[in-house]
């Protein structure tokens, strides 16, 4: 075993093949060599990231320009009249970031290895903050939409300025805490580094990884499926509203009363949300 030069990153290690020992006896992968089919998996990776970035760029560009058409007109004629829109063109900017960092496995195919080094921490970095600012922008949608339909309350401008200010910042401390603050509190190694066929957050942050990612995936998963089925039942009418008071009545009572009532729901729900 050769000893490695002291850093920051890995304090009094020691080298074993293509792995570092950091001195408190954590593994750190300093490459990943790819074979044939993994560069292939990579590759698909590759092909579903271009797809989805230029997806969401087209949506981006579609929606700047119905915006710009009717940005002169009065507000209730505005393409961009409710909250839902500026809460959605973050979450697209979350999704062309995601795809950023899968794309940067092209990197890696190239090489045939996965290695530690800028190029990986940024693909960390941007992974990180495409997963979570989707998770995050994909809760704030449905909590918006389950208290714009279910409950009735329509928010201020300062509402929309607030939280896109707050969960932007979220989801920046979130990406930055952890190679700034959490990597300096241990010798644990690169917190974004080789993570098998591409770079994320190492193995040696397993605690993190959860809460720092995947926490806020299955949260928003959770809040998601509950908050739409109960649009779905305020819209059928068994969910009922009256005030501070939510109950819920076996047989629907259409909005209307009568078969059609869904879906004139439906299209009454769309004008509130767009």
């Amino acid at each position: 075993m050769a000893p490695v030069t002291s850093s920051s990153t890995f304090d009094a290690a020691l080298a074993i093949g293509n792995e570092i020992v950091t001195s408190s006896g954590h593994i750190v992968s300093l490459d990943t060599i790819l074979n044939a089919g993994q560069r292939s998996g990579l590759q698909i990776l590759i092909g579903a990231a271009s797809i989805s970035m230029f997806s969401a760029l087209a949506l981006l560009f579609i929606l700047a320009v119905a915006a710009s058409k009717t940005f002169r007109q009065p507000s209730e004629n505005r393409f961009m009249r409710t909250h839902v829109i500026a809460y959605f063109v973050s979450l697209l900017f979350c999704d062309v970031i995601s795809a950023t960092g899968s794309l940067m496995n092209g990197t890696w195919v190239s090489q045939s290895a996965v290695s530690l080094g800028q190029i990986c921490t940024a693909q960390g970095a941007l992974k990180n903050t495409g997963n979570v600012g989707s998770a995050m922008w994909s809760m704030v949608i449905a909590i918006h939409t389950f208290c714009l339909l279910v409950l009735k309350w329509r928010s201020s401008d300062r509402v929309l300025y607030v939280t896109l200010g707050l969960v932007w910042a979220f989801i920046a401390l979130v990406v930055f805490v952890g190679p700034t603050l959490i990597q300096s509190m241990g010798a644990k190694g690169p917190y974004y580094g080789v993570a098998g066929y591409w770079c994320w957050i190492t193995d040696s942050y397993g605690l993190q990884r959860f809460f720092m990612e995947y926490f806020w995936m299955f949260l928003s998963a959770l809040t998601s499926i509950v908050l739409y089925t109960s649009v779905f039942l305020s819209l059928r009418g068994n969910l009922v509203v009256q005030g501070w008071k939510i109950g819920f009545q076996g047989s629907a009572q259409n909005v209307n009363g009568n078969a059609s009532g869904l879906a004139m729901g439906k299209i009454h729900a769309s004008h509130m949300i767009l």
